[in-house]
């Protein structure tokens, strides 16, 4: 009778955790969300400050689409041959720098750079 009672805290310790890490995957996926479109609330601002037309800041804008779009299965691939757990966490550091960096650029060129990484860094995110 005891192992059974251990047996259903065990189950249900494994429920809990199984949400927690859930929620911790969505919000991941939210922070993800939330750099993809971070570009768009400061446009005008960004446009301003760094003398940009809007035909370059929509190539700009669109820059994180061409690299994340490019890599969803190369990392694919990646992912199936040395796993999610490392994969992941290259990408946090790349993705890390690349939003870092961002607030202390100065220029369309570095800026175009770390929105293509970011893209890169984001693939495999899902």
């Amino acid at each position: 009778m005891e192992k059974q009672i251990e047996l259903g805290k065990v189950i249900t310790t494994k429920k809990k955790f199984r949400y927690w890490i859930g929620l911790l995957l969505g919000f991941g996926c939210l922070v993800n969300y939330f750099d993809r479109i971070n570009l768009t609330v400061a446009g005008q601002v960004l446009m301003d400050e760094l003398s940009i037309s809007p035909a370059m800041f929509g190539i700009l804008l669109s820059s994180f689409s061409w690299t994340y779009a490019l890599m969803q299965i190369p990392m694919g691939v990646v992912l199936d041959r040395i796993g999610v757990k490392w994969l992941n966490r290259v990408c946090s550091i790349v993705w890390v720098f690349a939003t870092g960096l961002t607030a202390f650029i100065s220029g369309l060129l570095p800026l175009f750079i770390l929105r293509l990484s970011l893209g890169v860094a984001e693939a495999p995110a899902f």
